[in-house]
């Protein structure tokens, strides 16, 4: 991860339920390169904070589109971006979805490699 980029920022990741340890392994690597780290079990909720500036960006795998699509509107609509974790716009495809405030997006892709 690169520097300082992230370091005030709030970032949401979220532990899958069926997958603990590859969300602990996420938290792990982002862990000391943001401002801080938040989970609130709501994806929908999650992505209205990111949409309304609350909060920077929204890293999320293994989710259904039932679980993010509303959300991703939201912050589409209040010009954010949304992407999976390869940086594309069609996120139906796959489970792994990214959301942030725009100006962090690439540096969010950037930390996930």
């Amino acid at each position: 991860i690169p520097g300082d980029i992230l370091k005030s920022y709030i970032i949401i990741l979220v532990c899958c339920f069926s997958e603990p340890r590859k969300g602990l392994k996420l938290i792990d690597h982002f862990s000391g390169y943001c401002g801080a780290i938040r989970m609130n079990g709501s994806d929908a909720l999650s992505l209205c904070w990111v949409a309304s500036g609350r909060w920077d960006g929204w890293l999320e795998q293994y989710l259904g589109p039932w679980d993010f699509m509303a959300g991703v509107l939201i912050v589409r609509e209040a010009e954010g971006k949304v992407t999976n974790y390869e940086g594309k716009e069609d996120i139906l495809e796959g489970n792994a979805v990214v959301a942030s405030n725009g100006t962090i997006h690439n540096d969010l892709l950037n930390a996930l490699k």
